[in-house]
């Protein structure tokens, strides 16, 4: 699962019905960029402009959360969920984001699960000007280790499996 076939691609956390239940599914950038939309109707993946927002909103500068480095501030905290079966994982959830280490997923396997958590942005790096590459997506990821969210715009292809968080769309 999540060859780099071109089509979007989905995967359960460590192949694990149960951990499905628990963290959701990990998709590839190009079903986060299909056009069949994984979220529903009203909703929306963040982009990277709308994720700096958040991190500003939980106390990051918002200068800061734009640019292409890791940010170590007090955001990972803020939006970790505050109670899972891992003391070192809980946070604050200060606005119920309630972020869970589901890891990620790559055509060698699972990696991170139970210590980091990614998602997703709708942003690619061509979107940005980073790059021409349209074909690799912006993330965001954080990590079990002290109150740190490490901010990592880093490509990834379509063969990396991670979570998305939908938005409700904004009324105009």
């Amino acid at each position: 699962m999540l060859e780099d076939t071109g089509y979007g691609g989905m995967a359960y956390p460590n192949e694990s019905v149960g951990a499905f239940n628990e963290f959701g599914a990990l998709y590839n950038w190009n079903a986060v960029i299909d056009n069949r939309q994984l979220c529903p109707q009203g909703w929306h993946i963040p982009s990277h402009l709308e994720w700096g927002q958040m991190e500003a909103f939980a106390g990051m500068e918002f200068s800061e959360s734009l640019v292409w480095t890791y940010n170590y501030g007090n955001v990972g905290d803020a939006i970790k969920s505050a109670e899972w079966n891992c003391p070192a994982w809980n946070g604050q959830n200060v606005f119920g984001f309630s972020a869970l280490p589901a890891g990620y997923r790559t055509n060698g396997g699972y990696d991170s699960f139970g210590s980091f958590g990614y998602w997703w942005s709708s942003s690619s790096l061509a979107d940005l000007d980073w790059s021409s590459q349209e074909d690799h997506g912006v993330f965001r990821f954080v990590t079990e280790s002290g109150s740190y969210w490490f901010y990592n715009t880093q490509a990834s292809g379509s063969n990396i499996g991670i979570s998305v968080r939908c938005l409700k769309d904004t009324e105009e």
